[in-house]
Order: C-alpha cells, then sequence, then structure tokens
C-alpha cells in the first residue's frame, strides 16, 4: 500500500505537469504588418550590409516587403517558433542571433508584436 502512495504521489502531479498546455492568449485586435511589423523591419534589420537593397548574399536579401517576409519560409503563419524570422530576432548567440551584435537588439514588445503578428496568421494588413 505504501508503494501505491509513494508511486501515486510521483506519477499524479507529474501526469498534470506533462498534460496541463496553456494556449497563447491573443489580444482581440489584429496586429498590423503595414503599420506595426514592417516597421520594426525596416528600422531594426535594413542597416548597410544587412537586409538592405544593396546586400546580394542569398543570406542578406532585403527584407521590405510582406513578400520578403514570407519568402522561403522566414515565416509560417500560426507558427512561431517554425518561423525563422522569430528564431533569428530571439537568439541569444550564434551566427542566427539577429539583428547582429553590431546593431541595438529588438525591445521585447517588439519581439512581443512580431509573436502575436505570426500567431494571428501573419496577414497582410
Amino acid at each position: 500500500m505504501k508503494k501505491l502512495i509513494v508511486l501515486l504521489s510521483i506519477f499524479i502531479p507529474l501526469f498534470f505537469f506533462i498534460a496541463c498546455r496553456h494556449e497563447p492568449v491573443l489580444p482581440d485586435e489584429q496586429v498590423s504588418f503595414t503599420a506595426q511589423v514592417q516597421p520594426i523591419i525596416r528600422g531594426s534589420c535594413q542597416h548597410s550590409g544587412c537586409h538592405d537593397t544593396l546586400s546580394t548574399s542569398q543570406d542578406h536579401r532585403v527584407i521590405d516587403s510582406y513578400e520578403d517576409m514570407m519568402a522561403d519560409n522566414r515565416i509560417v503563419p500560426g507558427k512561431p517558433h517554425s518561423s525563422q524570422i522569430y528564431i533569428d530576432i530571439t537568439a541569444s548567440s550564434g551566427e542566427d542571433m539577429m539583428p547582429t551584435v553590431a546593431y541595438p537588439r529588438l525591445t521585447s514588445e517588439q519581439i512581443k508584436l512580431i509573436y502575436i503578428w505570426i500567431l494571428q496568421g501573419a496577414k497582410n494588413n
């Protein structure tokens, strides 16, 4: 009987921990690509040698329009953690970290806005 109690005291909390999944709470307002996301990208990513109009490198192509953002699975609508842009702006070190060390990082509010936009379906609005 003691073994049963010990096992239950271990497995019941573990079960609730594993089974408890929280869906993110989305705001009622739709995040606007044109008014909110695009200005962040333009101000933070289009530096000389990065994602500006003069860049010719495959890794540093310009990101200016909605089509640029959606190209090459940079954004997977509804899935921020599968979207390369979100992965890059949340990286804390390494080659994938964007913007690079030479430029200021996005604020937590900017990152949250991009996250919500992607989670809401990354609409061209």
